[in-house]
Order: C-alpha cells, then sequence, then structure tokens
C-alpha cells in the first residue's frame, strides 16, 4: 500500500511539474511574440528588434527544455534575417520575416502546450 501512495505522490508531481513549466514557457513565448508585434515594421527599429533578439536570447535557456533545437533555431534564423533586413533598409522584406517570426513564435508557443502535437 505504501508503494502505491508512493506513486500517487510522484504521479502528481509529475503532473504538476509538466503543467507548471508548459505555462511558464508559453508565457515566454507569448511576451516575445507581443514584443515583435509591438515594434512598427520601420527599419528605423532596429536597435528594437535587437533589444527583442536579447531578450529572447535570455528565456532561450529555459525555453530550449521543453521545445526542440530545430525550431530554436527557425526563430533564432528569422530574428537574424529580422536584423539583417532592418540594417539593409529594406522594409519590403522586413514586414514578411517579421511576420514569419511572429508565425514561427506562435507555432512554438503552440508546441509548449500540452496537446497531442507536443507529446507525439
Amino acid at each position: 500500500m505504501k508503494s502505491v501512495i508512493i506513486a500517487h505522490i510522484v504521479f502528481l508531481s509529475v503532473i504538476t511539474a509538466v503543467i507548471i513549466n508548459s505555462s511558464i514557457c508559453a508565457n515566454l513565448i507569448l511576451q516575445t511574440e507581443q514584443h515583435i508585434e509591438s515594434i512598427p515594421s520601420k527599419c528605423e527599429m532596429l536597435d528594437e528588434f535587437n533589444d527583442a533578439f536579447d531578450e529572447y536570447m535570455d528565456k532561450q535557456r529555459y525555453i530550449g527544455l521543453t521545445v526542440s533545437h530545430e525550431d530554436l533555431s527557425l526563430i533564432e534564423d528569422c530574428f537574424r534575417e529580422l536584423i539583417g533586413a532592418a540594417k539593409a533598409n529594406d522594409e519590403e522584406s522586413l514586414i514578411i520575416i517579421q511576420n514569419r517570426l511572429i508565425g514561427a513564435l506562435r507555432h512554438m508557443r503552440r508546441l509548449c502546450g500540452i496537446n497531442t502535437d507536443s507529446i507525439f
């Protein structure tokens, strides 16, 4: 009987940890997504894009515990392209890359949630 109680406690602890991790991870990604959405698609906003990238890199260590390396690399590449387009004064590309980055962040936030996509 004692082992059954311990098994239930461990099971509930794991479930609680997964739920907490999922909500924290999704919240961190949502903050980054909202920050990117709030920045106007103008080349003059290069410093804002750099700040958003630095904030994302600080959060990436924690997000990396839950999300695959491939998804993290995609986000980093989008940020680098975004900053490059801003430096090149290419506002048309900037709009496209910014929207692609927002889409990639939404996808990653969905994967952090507890659903069949994140399990399998």
